[in-house]
């Protein structure tokens, strides 16, 4: 992992996170959403955490398409970005009282897992290849 690291460019963290973010937005908007039974996550909780990720992957593309001198701060603020976004997935399933199922939690887990590994990478390229950021 160490050498894909020191040989990515900041324009592929952009691409991949935003990606990563458009599948939440299928997943959280539609698919959950359809099968609401089987996750029992309440459809606004569900279409607002959506409405932030397809945000989050507007700002990845945006990113990735002008992704010029200095791209450190950039990074970095999708990492942070990330790191808020799974904490406050959390906040609101625990805020609301949400029943989640095994399948929920798995989902959530999940993206939990994903989130923290990638704002992980992506803060540690950022620092150490960064220039002026």
């Amino acid at each position: 992992m160490k050498n894909w690291i020191s040989s990515a460019k900041p324009h592929r963290f952009f691409l991949v996170d935003g990606l990563g973010a458009m599948l939440s937005v299928v997943f959280l908007g539609l698919v959950l959403v359809q099968f609401q039974n089987y996750f029992r996550v309440p459809e606004f909780i569900l279409y607002k955490l959506a409405l932030i990720a397809a945000l989050f992957a507007a700002y990845d593309f945006i990113c990735y398409c002008c992704c010029v001198e200095p791209w450190a701060p950039f990074l970095r603020g999708i990492a942070w970005a990330n790191l808020v976004y799974g904490v406050l997935s959390v906040l609101l399933l625990v805020v609301y009282q949400v029943p989640l199922t095994g399948l929920g939690f798995a989902y959530f887990a999940g993206e939990l897992l994903i989130l923290l590994a990638l704002s992980t990478v992506e803060l540690r390229f950022a620092q150490r290849f960064g220039r002026n950021g």
